[in-house]
């Protein structure tokens, strides 16, 4: 059994030694990873570029089958869609969606922290 966690750390020296060392939490050793910055994605529409308090469009799209409803009251589970890709191997939410990877990739080659374990500080191993 696992589970995900994000924390925020104000100092980014602070953070890339809890990134160096891991955290000991309830007597287990885990090693953080920095998160990076990733595409967004509209959780109405499932577009990207934009959140849902910007979204132009008045219907939900459901990021599984494509229906116009919330994803969460989706009766089609089985049945996938993804919008972006106009395809029916994957969902829209799909981490493995090929849009989904071209933007990563793209976002990566913008942002060269995306790339870097540590945080940049004035100490050398970061």
């Amino acid at each position: 059994m696992h589970t995900y966690a994000i924390l925020t750390v104000t100092l980014a020296d602070y953070a890339n030694i809890a990134i160096r060392d891991g955290l000991l939490i309830c007597g287990a050793r885990v090693r953080p990873i920095k998160q990076k910055l990733e595409p967004i994605q509209c959780m109405k529409c499932r577009n990207w570029g934009h959140f849902v308090g910007e979204c132009p469009v008045s219907a939900d799209t459901c990021g599984t089958c494509g229906g116009k409803h919330c994803t969460n009251a989706c009766q089609n589970r089985d049945k996938h869609w993804c919008i972006t890709c106009k395809s029916t191997d994957h969902a829209s939410w799909d981490r493995n969606c090929p849009k989904f990877g071209r933007r990563c990739f793209m976002l990566d080659k913008r942002n060269p922290e995306n790339h870097m374990p540590y945080f940049p500080t004035e100490q050398d191993w970061s």
